[in-house]
């Protein structure tokens, strides 16, 4: 299938020996238990073992409980079975990933940006946290990877609707439904801003607001500055290890506090809006010095990501944009970044390929 379509034998082998690796980790871990304990890994180990809801569990994974309760009679309960099938779809989450660049993008080295894209993206910290653990992130990072490769075979084809789209959307809605609003202003931002058709302009902006009607109807939010305020209020005083007290009336007031908001969802657990020493938290404070690279890498390339790939990078502004401002929580801004992460990793290693190349052709010639 050309979704899956490879171009190196050894990105094959690279792949292979990671998925070897994760799976191992889980059986060491469950004979020595040196993974650090999550909280919510405990609630859906419930859920994966009882197949009935957690305390305080929201109504919007009602659906996420069923396909649990299929997963567990398929697996016959064996819950080390269940985590190995979530290193599955994560393996196919970063695969697709890849092959989403390769809808409006060349790789200039194929090879070189093939294997270092599955390096990094294989040995991104947060991946081995969260998915070596009862978690939904592989479920979201998969229908995110589904919904954004059909997003850009949209737009590439000048198409509103795929059904392609929609199954990511689907899963995303029955996984973390906070995530559709980013494929939404997604699909508005790129026909708005990228479309040269008026008229596909406005039916892209039409049916972005029939679809953020609808996901909104489905939740609880409300899209006011002090609703929002309250909201996230309401969660940094209910959980531990969460930042951002804010006072909003106004939108401005939201722009005005975004900086610091968005900062600490990209280096969490670094301390920026948080006095807890990120030392203590050492996966994820490996994670913020892993992405730092990444992000490094991508700045002082600026010029060349403005002049040409500047859809990627739109489609990565609106995600910090949304997510970078929602955020409240040190570890949940580490598993929330992923797929922002790997969309990085993606234009990094196009980059870091194209240099490798340059310096060893100098040092040749």
């Amino acid at each position: 299938m050309q979704l899956f379509k490879l171009q190196d034998r050894k990105s094959k082998l690279i792949i292979l020996g990671f998925f070897a690796l994760y799976n191992a980790l889980i059986y060491l871990d469950f004979k020595l238990n040196f993974i650090p304990y999550l909280p919510d890994s405990g609630q859906y180990n419930i859920l994966f073992k009882t197949g009935r809801p957690f305390v305080d569990m929201s109504k919007s994974l009602n659906g996420f409980l069923y396909v649990i309760k299929g997963l567990r009679v398929l697996f016959v309960k064996n819950i080390l079975v269940y985590i190995s099938f979530q290193i599955f779809l994560y393996f196919i989450s970063v695969i697709i990933f890849y092959r989403s660049w390769f809808v409006l993008y060349q790789a200039t080295r194929p090879k070189a940006f093939e294997q270092l894209y599955f390096l990094l993206a294989l040995s991104l910290p947060s991946a081995f946290l969260y998915h070596l653990v009862p978690l939904r992130e592989c479920f979201t990072t998969l229908g995110f990877s589904i919904a954004l490769y059909f997003l850009l075979k949209a737009f590439k084809n000048r198409a509103n609707f795929n059904l392609g789209f929609v199954s990511g959307l689907f899963i995303i809605i029955m996984t973390r439904i906070q995530m559709a609003f980013y494929f939404i202003v997604g699909l508005m931002g790129l026909k708005f801003s990228l479309d040269k058709s008026v008229l596909r302009k406005v039916s892209g902006l039409l049916f972005g607001l029939f679809l953020f009607a609808g996901v909104l109807s489905l939740t609880h939010y409300k899209i006011s500055p002090e609703q929002l305020s309250s909201a996230r209020n309401y969660r940094v005083a209910k959980y531990s290890g969460s930042y951002g007290k804010v006072a909003w009336s106004s939108y401005t007031d939201i722009v005005k506090s975004s900086p610091q908001l968005v900062s600490q969802f990209l280096f969490s657990p670094l301390p920026i809006l948080h006095n807890q020493n990120a030392l203590d938290m050492k996966l994820i404070f490996l994670d913020a010095l892993f992405m730092f690279v990444i992000w490094f890498v991508i700045l002082i390339n600026a010029k060349k990501w403005v002049l040409n790939y500047r859809v990627w990078f739109l489609l990565m502004l609106i995600y910090l944009a949304l997510f970078g401002i929602y955020e409240f929580n040190i570890g949940g801004a580490v598993r929330h970044r992923l797929p922002l992460s790997l969309m990085a990793i993606l234009m990094a290693s196009q980059f870091l390929s194209q240099g490798i190349y340059s310096f060893n052709s100098k040092m040749n010639g």
